[in-house]
């Protein structure tokens, strides 16, 4: 079959599929590791091959079997190669699950929930003649490493693999020890007058570009939050790069490799939780203010933890230009709630209901003012579909609650801090800085609002005990 010879409406119609997110696996995860429920990891032999083919369409009979000169065949199931076969899977799989009883727990169906015993699934899967393999202790999985803990109370996900493959792949050393401390430099500032014009483009320069930021983004996006403001600021300018934003992509990878056991850690044990209820949403936000020259948009951030785990977490260009760091600040208020909701709704639909509003720690009066609705005339220009947090504030699924600058977290998500120079223990010591090396773990040092000062860890790379 070759597949680049389908045409669209005539052998093939859809060839989209929703795949679960990186934030939905994590949450996943965290509500099996904290409520101290199995993990399995299946893998359908041949997935494709179950599906049956929608469409009316041909093959050439593979040589070796042709019976006769100009022989085809014709396709009854979706088979690898064919463009639609993805799609036909997906359905087909989503259609067996809600046969046995599976229920949809979110509009794309890549989440869906079921309450029985595992062996009944199995059994039912196999009347169906789908072949599966089931990795109950699962380790691999997307390039992410899981390490289980002796005592099953924590798993630790990095990865290390994929991080010295790429390393290897641009011409680092994949054991490289010493190097840079921080994803970007401080001084690192990309202006109008950096940008070079689309014709003053070294090709190759691109292309390496290009390769390193996808190198990085993927680490960025499933175990390395502390990743995600780099890389997004890299990215902006990878279609028209300079040397600078070049080396500043080297010097990110570069980090990566002296980082590379760096992970998320995902507990049971409630000293973990920072003081949280288990099971319960919590939220930091933050953004910086006209920080991109050539646009003076904000970069805005936030992260959204649960048992003491980050679960979703991004760093972004504000989509509007905004007058003060207050807007800025409720602008990305808003587009955390967003992301706050849909994984309210998801843990409602899997028997985790919130039992009260969530809160969003928030380090800006005026952006606390202006949800409270006591704001003053000056935010007559934010446009109306940022303003709906109010609204959620109302209806109690969310609170704001202020915190102080040295103990947001997602400062680390909105602009390059540095290591202090010193360290003397104290939470919050040098300011505003996300990284400073402790005993060998790479942690955050900030307090919780309203409790004694706690030392609260986001990366770790030291042993599962």
């Amino acid at each position: 079959l070759q597949g680049f010879m389908q045409r669209e409406h005539y052998n093939f119609h859809e060839t989209f599929t929703a795949v679960a997110s990186s934030g939905i696996v994590r949450l996943i995860i965290v509500l099996a590791v904290g409520n101290g429920l199995t993990i399995h990891h299946i893998d359908v032999v041949g997935a494709y091959l179950y599906s049956p083919m929608a469409e009316e369409l041909y093959m050439w009979a593979p040589p070796g079997v042709r019976k006769y000169v100009g022989e085809c065949w014709k396709i009854l199931s979706s088979i690898y190669g064919a463009r639609q076969a993805c799609a036909d899977w997906s359905k087909h799989w989503i259609k067996v699950l809600k046969e046995f009883g599976f229920v949809a727990a979110n509009a794309e169906e890549t989440v869906l929930n079921w309450l029985s015993k595992y062996n009944v699934l199995l059994q039912f899967i196999k009347k169906k003649k789908i072949e599966i393999t089931d990795t109950c202790n699962l380790q691999w999985h997307l390039s992410v490493r899981y390490q289980w803990s002796t005592d099953k109370q924590r798993l630790f996900l990095s990865q290390t693999a994929y991080i010295e493959k790429v390393a290897a792949k641009h011409c680092i050393d994949p054991n490289l020890e010493k190097g840079p401390m921080t994803p970007m430099s401080e001084k690192f500032e990309v202006r109008a007058v950096d940008i070079p014009a689309p014709e003053d483009v070294d090709p190759e320069l691109l292309t390496d570009t290009k390769s390193l930021m996808g190198s990085v983004l993927f680490p960025a996006g499933w175990c390395r939050p502390d990743m995600c403001h780099t890389t997004i600021k890299i990215a902006r300018q990878a279609h028209q790069p300079s040397e600078k934003v070049y080396d500043a992509a080297l010097r990110a990878l570069e980090h990566l490799v002296v980082t590379k056991r760096d992970g998320i850690l995902f507990s049971a044990r409630l000293e973990d939780y920072h003081c949280h209820e288990r099971n319960q949403l919590y939220a930091y936000v933050d953004s910086s203010f006209a920080d991109d020259e050539p646009t003076r948009k904000s970069t805005l951030g936030f992260l959204i933890f649960i048992n003491g785990t980050p679960i979703g977490f991004r760093s972004k260009l504000s989509p509007i230009v905004v007058c003060s760091t207050g807007h800025a600040k409720y602008v990305a208020a808003a587009l955390c709630v967003q992301d706050v909701l849909y994984f309210r709704d998801l843990l409602a639909k899997l028997g985790f209901p919130q039992t009260g509003p969530t809160p969003i720690y928030e380090d800006n009066e005026t952006a606390i003012a202006i949800t409270n609705g006591t704001g003053s005339s000056g935010n007559r220009h934010i446009d109306i579909c940022y303003h709906f947090l109010r609204e959620q504030q109302r209806l109690m699924n969310i609170v704001m609650v202020p915190t102080n600058t040295r103990d947001q977290w997602a400062d680390i998500m909105t602009k390059t801090l540095g290591l202090p120079s010193t360290f003397d223990g104290a939470p919050g010591h040098g300011g505003s800085q996300p990284a400073v090396l402790v005993g060998g773990v790479r942690e955050l040092e900030f307090n919780v609002a309203g409790t004694i000062p706690l030392r609260r860890p986001l990366l770790r790379h030291a042993p599962l005990r």
